[in-house]
């Protein structure tokens, strides 16, 4: 019943970082203010309020407890031009469509009170300067995406990576984690403490959460997955096709 449902999340997930530039196309933000200083751009933005992040093809550094939303693109000229950014209904998204190998990719530096959901997808980078306390919280790294976070609190946790990808959480304290990492995708928590833990891992995905004590779980690992936990009571360990659970 896990593997099913994650894998509907995963596929969600690729088909938003197939389409999260061309919806920001439809009413992108114009910058308030704009500085030069030789090749590099700096565009500020009005956000508003919101609490749900997707980025798609550029890194955000996010600053959490900040009351008022701000929202600051950097790099060199030809990538920001290239980067729309757009806030509405609660979601602050941003996107950069034709971006060749060799140029740079630019940055968005956000400020804001939380969040609860936060996508990355297409090689964006989303690091948090500060950890974020929320009743749930759901992360979707997808495509080469990455989402490095030092603190998580919450009442429930919902974390999918997929397609390469990468999260990682320093210390996460939650009632319930729900983790899912597919197809060479990668989630590493260092430290924590949990109630109850559902872990899958398939297609070479890769789970780590042994420094994170839970007091019971379910873990699945398949075709070529590897799952590192500490759960007092694994009450279902399954694993086949070259998958590999080690509890302690």
């Amino acid at each position: 019943m896990i593997p099913v449902r994650f894998t509907a999340i995963a596929l969600s997930a690729l088909l938003l970082a197939a389409s999260v530039t061309s919806c920001i196309r439809i009413n992108p933000l114009k910058a308030d203010f704009t500085q030069k200083t030789g090749q590099t751009v700096a565009k500020t933005y009005k956000v508003g309020s919101f609490d749900v992040l997707d980025a798609a093809g550029c890194d955000v550094r996010v600053t959490v407890g900040i009351p008022d939303g701000t929202a600051r693109l950097e790099g060199p000229a030809e990538s920001v031009d290239k980067t729309e950014i757009s806030c509405k209904r609660g979601v602050l998204s941003v996107g950069i469509s034709k971006l060749r190998s060799a140029e740079q990719k630019p940055t968005l530096y956000v400020t804001l009170n939380t969040l609860r959901e936060i996508t990355a997808t297409v090689s964006s980078n989303v690091k948090f300067d500060n950890g974020i306390s929320a009743e749930r919280i759901e992360l979707t790294a997808t495509t080469a995406g990455s989402i490095d976070i030092p603190s998580i609190t919450a009442q429930s946790c919902e974390i999918n990576s997929t397609t390469a990808a990468t999260v990682i959480i320093g210390t996460l304290s939650t009632g319930t984690i729900e983790a899912c990492a597919t197809t060479a995708a990668d989630i590493r928590i260092k430290g924590g403490s949990a109630q109850r833990v559902d872990l899958v891992a398939n297609t070479a995905g890769s789970i780590n959460c042994s420094g994170m004590h839970a007091l019971a779980g379910e873990a699945s690992a398949e075709t070529g997955s590897n799952i590192k936990c500490s759960v007092k009571d694994l009450s279902s360990s399954q694993s086949n096709s070259g998958g590999h659970i080690s509890n302690h």
